[in-house]
């Protein structure tokens, strides 16, 4: 009885072109985000591909040591080699672009943005370069392209209420809901019944609008995706699916409750603008209003009167030759104690970043969709957990730079080896032979860049256990937003009554 209800269902949704509605939808729209991804994937591979291979100071992961020698005076001297300050400058520290971005999008486009680790006399920091932004379509910033994750998140969401908001209140509208009912069919079967033929409805156009985009992305040259791609693919796949029934559900119990379906329609479309858009876009301004942080212009400008009130000290103790433009008298041996300053500074604000952040998913996991998003985007190593992944290793690199660095710059202020920034270094230690690469002159003499090649950035992803363990909440939430959707509709159907 089940099976028959379900096929009368699909029978009503062809007749009335549902069926070929949503398959053209989804034909449309999965065609149109796989085709558009595609473009901008490559845009965004060539892109990071030619700067890779640049073989200039802005290559990939490659530092660049930037010596400005001063004279007794404090001016600017290339000839002496008494008073020298040093600026380290990494730029061009790129992200490879992650195939899987195609179909959910999410934090990508920060995390691809190019990383500059630099250090202004001494202290290390890690900002963002926007300035010196990958090159992408200027379209795809205005109007940004529906992915996978959208289509599922927003469109067929929304179809769902087209199936369902008559499903019940339209049967009992024509009198048909009494006479089902009256037969031997339980109320059960009915729900059953109706959740079965409508979502088969939307579910197997979809399922074939899927294939073909997945046959499509496969056989584009530019992607390689492994056997843990597939897989993550099955699993987004089936939390989508998951996502799409626990819609159904809701539109079923709304249906149930109402008496008209032109009152349904109204409800649902009302409840799918507060789980869709309101809750997940909520949860950021609650965040932020209950944990304030400075922006980063304001932390920057308090990591320098910090540095600046540790110079002054030094300097009323101990006045020194060395003046930087833009910063003031420099003191060697103060350097150490305004990193550890700038260094508390930036974890005092990375810690409140890091409680706002958790706080605004807390909000968000209120609404399925909240969940759905958290949940696709780390299957698709594109998440807030894979962003601060890469931090992490940004960090790490930081770490790696900023001794070998020292190390250097223990080497080169040894009284024996200040001549070596005019020389090719041919007879010089290993050590140091092996990390002066390449030696360029700007502006006359006055800047000597030391090139770096031996600490090339790389990055590492999510392996798919530790992408699990930090989505399991998610996937958990959304089984139990499916099953309460299912209970309610149970529940409303079992209570209902079959006469308008």
């Amino acid at each position: 009885m089940v099976w028959l209800i379900a096929k009368k269902e699909i029978y009503d949704n062809w007749q009335s072109h549902k069926i070929i509605l949503t398959f053209a939808l989804c034909i449309i729209l999965l065609m149109m985000s796989v085709w558009l991804g595609l473009i901008d994937y490559s845009e965004r591979l060539l892109g990071y591909n030619l700067t890779r291979n640049a073989n200039t100071f802005a290559s990939v992961g490659k530092p660049a040591l930037t010596y400005v020698f001063f004279d007794e005076a404090g001016k600017l001297n290339p000839n002496s080699t008494t008073r020298a300050a040093s600026i380290v400058n990494l730029i061009g520290i790129y992200r490879r672009p992650v195939g899987l971005s195609i179909l959910a999008r999410g934090l990508e486009d920060r995390m691809n943005r190019p990383v500059r680790l630099f250090d202004v006399l001494g202290g290390y920091t890690a900002t963002i370069d926007t300035s010196n932004s990958q090159e992408k379509n200027k379209l795809f910033v205005l109007f940004s392209p529906p992915d996978f994750l959208f289509v599922v998140k927003v469109v067929l969401s929304l179809l769902t209420i087209l199936f369902t908001f008559s499903a019940i209140a339209g049967e009992r509208e024509q009198g048909t809901l009494q006479l089902m009912l009256s037969n031997s069919v339980s109320r059960g079967q009915m729900l059953l019944g109706k959740f079965l033929g409508g979502y088969l409805s939307i579910v197997i156009p979809f399922l074939v609008a899927v294939l073909i985009a997945l046959f499509l992305l496969a056989r584009d040259p530019l992607i390689t995706f492994g056997g843990e791609n597939w897989l993550r693919i099955l699993l987004l796949l089936i939390t989508s699916l998951a996502y799409i029934a626990l819609f159904f559900f809701i539109g079923l119990y709304i249906s149930a409750l109402t008496q008209r379906a032109a009152t349904a329609a109204v409800l649902l479309l009302a409840i799918w603008v507060i789980l869709t858009l309101v809750v997940p876009n909520v949860g950021w301004l609650v965040a932020k209003q209950v944990v304030r942080v400075p922006s980063q212009q304001q932390i920057d400008t308090e990591k320098f009167k910090t540095a600046r009130e540790i110079e002054d000290d030094a300097e009323r103790s101990k006045p020194s030759g060395m003046f930087v433009p833009g910063y003031g008298k420099f003191h060697p041996e103060v350097q150490p104690q305004i990193e550890e300053a700038r260094q508390e500074i930036e974890e005092r604000y990375a810690k409140l970043r890091q409680k706002r952040l958790r706080l605004s998913q807390i909000v968000t996991r209120f609404s399925p969709t909240g969940a759905y998003v958290h949940a696709a985007t780390g299957l698709a190593q594109t998440s807030i957990e894979d962003e601060e992944f890469y931090h992490s290793q940004l960090v790490q690199h930081k770490t790696q730079l900023d001794a070998t660095i020292k190390e250097t710059f223990a080497l080169l202020q040894k009284p024996e080896k200040q001549p070596l920034i005019y020389q090719n270094l041919p007879q010089e230690p290993r050590a140091l032979r092996d990390r002066l690469v390449k030696i360029n002159s700007y502006e006359g003499g006055t800047v000597r860049n030391i090139i770096q090649n031996e600490l090339s950035f790389t990055f590492d992803l999510l392996s798919l256990p530790r992408t699990l363990n930090a989505i399991w909440l998610d996937l958990s939430l959304l089984v139990l937003w499916l099953g309460f959707s299912f209970v309610f509709a149970m529940l409303a159907i079992m209570k209902c009554r079959v006469r308008q």
